[in-house]
C-alpha cells in the first residue's frame, strides 16, 4: 500500500490560488477557431491554388508548354526530367509555411485555459519534464511532473492525489527515480519540494521493479531521516515504510518513538507503524504501548495511528488487543484523546455497533466525546436517518467548532433527502444568532424546496 500523499505548501512563500472557473474558455475555442480556420484557408490556397486541368506549363515560370518542342520552357529555361511534371500544380512554399503561424497561435490558445489552471508543465510530455528535472527543478518542471502523476486529483500548491502504478510507464518511473536521487541532495529547494521527491521516489520504489533502484532510494529515506529540517525529517519516516521489507522498515521507525527534539517525529512514527500494521499485521504491540504514555499527544497520535490501520471498518483482527485498549481509554484526562477515540472506536465496529456508540456518545455529557461522535458520523457512509439530526443539534451547539464543522458539511455533503422530514428544526434556526449558520440553513432549505 501506498503511503498517503503529504501537504505541500506554497513554493517561496507565496501560495497560487487554484481557479477552476471555465466560463471563458468557450472565448477561446471561438478564437482559436477562427484563427485555425484562417491558417486551413491560406494552407489550401498556397498548395492548391493553380492547378494545370490538363495543360501543359513549366512548374517555374507557369509558361504554356503546350508547342513546346521540347521539356525545356522557353521562357525562363527551366528543364524537367519527365512530362508529367509539366502537370503539376503550382505551390506557394514560403505562404505555406507562413501558415503555420496562424496554427501556432490557435494551439496556443487552446492550451491557454489549460496552462492557467494547471501550469505550463501540464500541457508539456512527462518524458520531456523528467528529462529536464536532471538539469532543473523549477516549479513549472516539479508541478508539471505532479499534475502527470496525479492527473485526477492534483492542483497547484493545494495537494497532490494518490499516485499508481498506471500514470507513468515503469522506465519512465526508474528515469524518475534516478532523477530525483541526483536532486534530492541540492539544498537550494525548500522542503516542500524535497517532501514531494520522497513522494515520487515511493512510486520508483513501488512501481519501477528495479530492486538495485530501491535500495538506492530506501538509503537516501535513511540519510533524510536524520535531516535538519522536521518537515523532511517526517516525511522520511513515513515514506520510508517499505511493503516488501517489513523487518527493515521496523527497524527504522521503532527507534524514532523515542525521538525528544521535536515531537512531530514519534508522531510520524507512530503513522508508519499504522502503515506496517494495516499491510502487514506487524507493529502492533508498539502502538498499544503508546497509548499508555505520559503524553497525552503521544497518546492521542496512537489513536490515531490505530484507526489508520484498521483496512476496512469492522475488521481488525489483525490488530489483536487494540479495541480492547480503546474500550478502556474511556475516562482517559484529556480531551483531544476521548475525542480521537470515538471516532477511532467507530472505525473498528460494524455500522449497527458504530451508529450505537456515536449516538451515545452524542448524547452524553462530554463535549470532546459529542466532538468525536459528529466526526465519526460525518465520516461514515450509509448513514441512518438520525445523522442528520445529530448535525442540526450540532448547528445549535455552543461549541464554535462543533458549528463550524457542522456548517461546512451541511453545505458540501451531506445529502439534502436526509433532512426532508426535519424541515421544521431547519426553520427554526434561520433567525439564528450566527450568521453562517443563518446562511447553511437557507441554503439547504433552498435545496429541498427545489425538490
Amino acid at each position: 500500500m501506498r503511503a498517503p500523499r503529504i501537504l505541500h505548501g506554497p513554493r517561496n512563500g507565496r501560495p497560487r490560488p487554484y481557479h477552476d472557473d471555465m466560463s471563458g474558455t468557450w472565448l477561446f475555442w471561438v478564437f482559436a477557431s477562427v484563427i485555425a480556420l484562417f491558417g486551413a484557408a491560406l494552407l489550401g490556397w498556397s498548395l492548391f491554388p493553380d492547378r494545370s486541368r490538363g495543360r501543359k506549363r513549366c512548374p517555374n515560370c507557369g509558361y504554356s508548354m503546350n508547342e513546346a518542342p521540347s521539356l525545356r520552357c522557353p521562357e525562363c529555361g527551366c528543364q524537367v526530367m519527365q512530362e508529367k511534371h509539366l502537370y503539376r500544380s503550382r505551390r506557394r512554399w514560403k505562404w505555406a509555411m507562413a501558415s503555420l503561424v496562424p496554427f501556432a497561435i490557435a494551439t496556443f490558445l487552446l492550451l491557454w485555459p489549460k496552462m492557467q489552471r494547471d501550469g505550463v508543465g501540464s500541457v508539456v510530455p512527462v518524458t520531456v519534464l523528467i528529462f529536464f528535472l536532471q538539469f532543473d527543478d523549477s516549479g513549472w518542471i516539479i508541478n508539471g511532473i505532479a499534475h502527470h502523476i496525479y492527473p485526477d486529483t492534483w492542483r497547484p500548491y493545494i495537494r497532490d492525489g494518490t499516485a499508481t502504478g498506471d500514470t507513468l510507464w515503469r522506465w519512465q518511473w526508474r528515469w524518475l527515480g534516478r532523477s530525483v536521487l541526483n536532486r534530492i541532495g541540492d539544498e537550494d529547494h525548500d522542503p516542500y519540494t524535497h517532501m514531494r521527491y520522497h513522494d515520487w521516489l515511493s512510486g520508483s520504489r513501488d512501481f519501477s521493479e528495479d530492486s538495485a533502484l530501491r535500495e538506492k532510494i530506501t538509503q537516501a529515506f535513511v540519510r533524510d531521516i536524520s535531516h535538519t529540517d522536521v518537515l523532511i525529517r517526517r516525511s522520511a519516516v513515513v515514506f520510508s515504510v517499505d511493503p516488501t521489507d517489513v523487518d527493515g522498515s521496523l527497524a527504522r521507525v521503532l527507534p524514532l518513538l523515542l525521538y525528544d527534539d521535536d515531537e512531530r517525529v514519534p508522531h510520524s512514527a507512530l503513522f508508519a507503524l499504522a502503515l506496517i500494521a494495516r499491510n502487514s499485521g506487524t507493529g502492533v504491540a508498539p502502538l498499544l504501548e503508546a497509548l499508555e504514555h505520559h503524553d497525552p499527544v503521544v497518546r492521542e497520535s496512537a489513536v490515531a495511528a490505530i484507526a489508520r490501520a484498521v483496512a476496512e471498518p469492522g475488521q481488525h483482527d489483525h490488530l489483536p488487543g487494540a479495541y480492547e485498549a480503546l474500550l478502556a481509554m474511556k475516562d482517559d484526562p484529556d480531551g483531544d484523546v476521548r475525542e480521537r477515540r470515538i471516532q477511532t472506536l467507530a472505525r473498528f465496529q460494524s455500522d449497527e455497533e458504530a451508529w450505537d456508540t456515536i449516538k451515545s456518545a452524542w448524547q452524553g455529557d462530554d463535549p470532546y466525546a459529542r466532538r468525536g461522535a459528529l466526526y465519526a458520523a460525518i465520516a461514515r457512509s450509509p448513514r441512518p436517518d438520525f445523522a442528520a439530526l445529530i448535525v442540526i443539534e450540532a448547528l445549535d451547539d455552543q461549541d464554535n467548532g462543533l458549528r463550524r464543522f457542522a456548517i461546512h458539511n451541511l453545505r458540501n455533503f451531506l445529502e439534502s433527502e436526509m433532512f426532508i422530514e426535519h424541515v421544521d428544526r431547519l426553520e427554526a434556526l434561520v433567525d439564528h444568532e450566527d450568521p453562517d449558520v443563518r446562511d447553511a440553513v437557507k441554503s439547504m432549505l433552498g435545496r429541498l424546496k427545489r425538490r
